[in-house]
């Protein structure tokens, strides 16, 4: 783990990247929200609906402010900017995103910027495997704020129902 970590977040470094919190002291909520290629029709399977997501990262939220009422929490949202998503609902509560276009001009770098977020985040909620894949590389004490509980760490989710590789990785509120 501690390898695939360090060379995704070695790739980012030398392409010049830099972490995009916008608060360095808050509680940091990385969250890929599968979209682009993913429709109700279209790999439905995989379809999670905006209003789930959104209830998901609420419960998590809430979870966070109660632990750490000191701390601010952060939300991150990752996901394609193509597709019939209404990213204003997710701007409107206060979520900060970072979507990949179609058409962009450097989209490894993109996909660098946001694995390296899905490592260092304090929370993670998978999206799909695409957030799966970077998720392998987080350690299970990954939190800089070592008393965040480690199965809280890292939320899956999506295709694989809350398993990954065959681990449960449902936390006791987790009800996707």
């Amino acid at each position: 783990r501690s390898w695939w970590n360090s060379v995704i977040i070695d790739s980012w470094n030398r392409s010049g990247g830099e972490l995009l919190w916008e608060d360095d002291e808050a509680t940091h909520v990385a969250v890929h929200v599968r979209r682009g290629d993913v429709t109700p029709q279209n790999y439905g399977h995989a379809f999670i609906p905006d209003g789930v997501v959104l209830e998901q990262i609420d419960v998590v939220t809430k979870s966070l402010q109660r632990m750490y009422s000191n701390r601010k929490v952060e939300v991150h949202i990752f996901s394609e900017d193509y597709g019939r998503t209404d990213w204003d609902t997710y701007r409107k509560q206060g979520y900060i995103l970072h979507l990949a276009g179609r058409q962009d001009k450097s989209p490894h770098k993109k996909r660098l910027r946001d694995w390296a977020h899905f490592l260092k985040a304090d929370v993670l909620i998978v999206g799909g495997t695409f957030s799966a894949v970077p998720a392998l590389g987080r350690s299970v004490q990954k939190s800089s704020d070592e008393s965040i509980k480690p199965e809280f760490s890292t939320l899956f989710w999506g295709d694989n129902h809350g398993y990954f590789d065959g681990v449960n990785c449902r936390w006791e509120g987790w009800t996707p």
